[in-house]
Order: structure tokens, then sequence, then C-alpha cells
């Protein structure tokens, strides 16, 4: 079992500090003064991308001032760095990744906003999602906080922390939440056909007994998502929504709308336009009423207003 313990992150004033260019020297000033690491990769010439960060936010004095209270910066430059770009798993560049003060990772940026005050904000959101499941992680299971908890270990590159949730999900929750992800997990991982994921699809439709939580809906939806992912032809995608319409629309009718929806939305990017209207239109006719002039302003569905 992953043993990680709590770790909480101090934002405190700390004497101005520059980038690191060491990877023990990071190391080192991370546990010293308990802050996580922002490890910026950057190729040294030749890349457009690496020359625009470099000058225009990781050399501007106010970005430094600002983040380095917060986290050591080290900064790399992989001309040289075989050793730590196979260590670290860079594939490509730039690249920014938080580590936390033994050098483990646990969030991976391959997109960096130019603006330093978007980029401190983003990063400073995933040290307080990890802080606090590394604070969580061990406490008695309450299925409403770890559904939140679940949904910060998404944006998490640690992997443990999102399976060890999810584990725990899967043996004690009442509804049916962690089930439905563990079934999109396993339906990507083995196939609809496999004999453990159909059987798990069972389980999960047992959770949801009385029709209150759009176990149904939810998991027509996963396996058209699957489906699309995969590249499967538009017939073949849209058949697990289709066969959702065709046997438990009414016995799910406060979820109908939203495959409807799905259809809709699905078959108009197809340029199936007039299935894709037909479907827009039955969306809007079952969605509730807080709903309906979205989507009529979104899809000009005019034509409820006249019948």
């Amino acid at each position: 079992m992953f043993q990680m313990g709590c770790l909480f992150f101090a934002f405190t004033s700390l004497v101005f500090a520059d980038w690191v260019f060491e990877e023990n020297k990071a190391l080192t000033l991370s546990s010293e003064r308990n802050l996580p690491i922002l490890a910026v990769f950057l190729v040294e010439e030749g890349c457009c991308w690496s020359d625009q960060l470099k000058t225009e936010l990781f050399q501007k004095p106010e970005f430094i001032k600002e983040i380095s209270q917060e986290m050591v910066l080290w900064q790399v430059f992989l001309k040289q760095k075989k050793e730590i770009r196979d260590k670290y798993q860079v594939q490509e560049c730039p690249l920014i990744l938080l580590l936390d003060p033994k050098g483990r990772e646990f969030a991976r940026l391959n997109f960096i906003p130019l603006d330093h005050k978007l980029l401190k904000e983003l990063v400073i959101s995933l040290i307080n999602d990890f802080s606090t499941i590394c604070s969580f992680i061990d406490t008695d299971f309450d299925e409403e906080k770890w559904q939140i908890i679940y949904q910060k270990a998404s944006r998490l590159s640690a992997s443990c922390f999102k399976e060890k949730i999810l584990e725990q999900g899967v043996k004690k929750e009442k509804g049916c939440f962690f089930h439905l992800e563990k079934y999109a997990q396993l339906l990507q991982e083995k196939g609809s056909r496999h004999p453990y994921v159909l059987k798990f699809k069972k389980k999960t439709l047992r959770k949801d007994k009385m029709h209150q939580l759009g176990a149904r809906a939810c998991l027509a939806s996963i396996e058209f998502h699957d489906r699309n992912r995969k590249g499967k032809s538009v017939d073949k995608t849209i058949e697990p929504l289709l066969e959702y319409l065709h046997t438990s629309a009414l016995i799910e009718a406060q979820y109908r709308w939203e495959i409807e929806l799905l259809l809709g939305q699905f078959l108009w990017k197809k340029n199936r336009l007039e299935k894709a209207r037909e479907y827009l239109l039955l969306a809007y006719k079952h969605a509730p009423n807080a709903f309906k002039l979205q989507l009529q302003e979104i899809y000009q569905l005019e034509e409820f207003d006249n019948q």
C-alpha cells in the first residue's frame, strides 16, 4: 500500500530567492523550508517556446519575487541533462513539474500560461489539492467528501492517490459514483466484452435499484465516450445512447434529456444535421425549465415555442 502520510506546505514569507540549477540544491532547500519544488524543464536554444517563456515569464522579477516565496524554483536545461530527463520522464519541453520535498512528482503542466498571475494561481491550486489529499487520504470514509477529494486527485499526475481513493470508494460507497468511475477505467483497459467488465457493470446497476442515481444514463455516456475515444464509426459510437433511449429512458425520465442532448451535439459535430436537430429538439422538450432557454439560444430551437 502506498504510504504518503500527511504533508503540509507552509506558505510563509521567505527571503527573496532566485532560480537554482542543480537537483540536489533544489531538494535540500525544499526539505529545509518544507516547500514544494517548481521544476521547469527548458531547451537551452533552438526552441521558440522555451525562449519565449524565459524572456516573458521566468526572467521577470515580479514572477520570481512572488512565486519564490511559496516554492523552490528549479530550472533545468535539458541539453546536457539526459539522466534528469529520464528520471522525471520528460518527453517534451517546455514542461513544469511540481515535486514534493523528496522529489516525487505530483503534478505535470504541459501548457504554461505566459501570464505570471495565472500560472501562480494554477500552481497554487494544484499544491493546495495535493496538500488536502495528503492530509485526507487516511481519514475515515465520508462518501461526499471522498468524491470531492477524488476529483482533486484526478488533476494530479500521481495516480496512486486516485487509485487508493477509487479502491476505497468502490468498497464503501452507498451510491454508485466510484463504481461508475471504476467501470470507465475497466472499459478502457479491458474492453466491453471482458467477463469481469460485464460483471462489474451488472454490479453497478444493482447499486441503483430505485433508478434515482442515473446509473443507466451514466453507463451509456461512459460507453459512448469510450467508443468515440477509440475511433469507432458514428453509428457504432452512438449505439449505447440509442439503446438507453429505447430501454431505460422511461425508468430514468429525469436523465433522458441529457442523453438526447449528447446525441444531438455529437451528430451535429459529425454534420448529420437533420438527425442532430431531432435529438436537440427532444432534449429541449424533456429538459428542466432552467435549461430550456439556454438550449434554445445555443441551437435556435424556436419550433417548440410555436407548438
